[in-house]
C-alpha cells in the first residue's frame, strides 16, 4: 500500500536504525526502497545487511543530490501512497497505519501531514522540541499555511498519493535549500491536504553536520531559490492577490533567513551565527514583531552563545 524512499549518501551511523525504524512498523506491507547515491562511506553495506527482507529494494546511483535521488526512488514506486525519509531520522512504529488510516477517511486528500519530534545525534528527544511543543498542520487552506512558513519539517513527516508526487513533477534538482517546500507547495496547488494534528510520526534527527547545516554556512544561500520559484507559479498568483503575495513573499524570506542562522548555530559556528543574528535583525527588523525569534533567541540562540543560562 505505501513505499517508503530513503536517499542515502554517507549515513551509515543513521541508516541502520532508520531502516529499522521502517521495517519493524506496525503495518507490514510496505515496500522499502533505499537510493545510494555516491557513498563512499558504509551505507552500502549497512543497506546491504537488511537485503534478505524481500520488501528492500537498493538502488545505486550517481544521483548527485537527495532531490535526484528521491526522483529515482520516485520512479520505483508501485504503491499508491509514497512517503520521503531521510536516512538519519526515525518513523513512529505505529506512522504507516496512521497515514493509510487517514488517507481512507479522506479520499480527496493528495497528502497527510502528521506531527514531529526532534532528537538529537544520540537519538535523544531534545527538550521543548516535542510534537506537543508546536502549533499543528491545519486541516483546511495547506497552500497558505505552506506559504505563511515551512511547516513540514521533511519527507518522512507527509505521506503522499504517488499519482500525484509524479504528477507534480517530484523534487527540483536545481534546488538545494527548500527543495522540499517548493515540492510540498505545487501538490497544495491539487488539494489540501489531511492531517494527523499534533501525532508526531516522525523523530527528526538534528545533526550538526546535516546538509542544510552546511549549506547554510553559506553566504550565497542566504536566499532561496525556491521562494522565487513557488511565489512566481502562475496559480499562485493567480490565487494570492498581489498585496499579500508580496507580504507573504517577505514572511518566507524572513523564516528562510533565520533556519539559516539556526543551522549555522546547531552546526556548532557560533562565530557564523552571531554574524547571521546582526545581519538579520538589520535586514529584517520586522523578525522582531514575530514570537517565534524572540523565543528562539532567548531560550536556544544566546543560552548557546553563553549570554544566557
Amino acid at each position: 500500500m505505501i513505499s517508503i524512499v530513503i536517499a542515502a549518501h554517507n549515513v551509515e551511523d543513521y541508516l541502520g536504525p532508520t531502516m529499522a525504524s521502517v521495517l519493524q512498523q506496525s503495518l507490514r506491507e510496505l515496500a522499502l526502497v533505499v537510493v545510494l547515491d555516491r557513498c563512499t562511506d558504509g551505507s552500502k553495506a549497512v543497506a546491504e545487511s537488511f537485503a534478505d527482507d524481500p520488501r528492500v529494494r537498493l538502488i545505486e546511483a550517481e544521483a548527485g543530490g537527495v532531490s535526484a535521488a528521491r526522483n529515482i526512488g520516485l520512479a520505483a514506486v508501485k504503491s499508491p501512497y509514497v512517503l520521503f525519509l531521510d536516512g538519519d531520522d526515525l518513523l513512529a512504529e505505529d506512522a504507516l497505519e496512521a497515514f493509510l488510516r487517514a488517507f481512507r477517511v479522506n479520499p480527496e486528500a493528495v497528502a497527510v501531514v502528521g506531527g514531529h519530534s526532534k532528537i538529537d545525534e544520540a537519538g535523544r528527544l531534545i527538550d521543548g522540541e516535542t510534537a506537543a511543543d508546536r502549533p499543528a498542520f491545519g486541516p483546511t487552506d495547506a497552500l497558505g499555511q505552506l506559504l505563511a512558513r515551512n511547516a513540514i519539517v521533511n519527507g518522512g513527516a507527509i505521506a503522499i498519493r504517488t499519482a500525484a508526487a509524479r504528477t507534480a513533477g517530484g523534487f527540483d534538482a536545481a534546488i538545494r535549500i527548500a527543495e522540499d517546500w517548493d515540492f510540498w507547495c505545487r501538490l497544495a496547488l491539487f488539494s489540501d491536504f489531511a492531517t494527523l494534528g499534533n501525532r508526531p510520526v516522525l523523530l527528526y534527527r538534528q545533526r550538526r553536520r546535516s546538509a542544510f547545516s552546511q549549506h547554510g554556512l553559506a553566504s550565497a544561500d542566504l536566499d532561496s531559490k525556491a521562494i522565487d520559484k513557488v511565489f512566481n507559479l502562475p496559480a499562485v498568483k493567480a490565487r494570492i492577490a498581489p498585496g499579500q503575495r508580496a507580504r507573504l513573499q517577505r514572511n518566507a524570506a524572513i523564516d528562510y533567513f533565520w533556519a539559516t542562522a539556526r543551522a549555522a548555530l546547531y552546526g556548532g559556528n557560533k562565530k557564523r551565527f552571531a554574524q547571521l543574528l546582526l545581519i538579520g535583525l538589520w535586514r529584517f527588523p520586522d523578525s522582531l514583531l514575530k514570537g517565534f525569534l524572540v523565543r528562539f533567541l532567548w531560550r536556544k540562540g544566546l543560552g548557546r552563545l553563553g549570554l544566557v543560562r
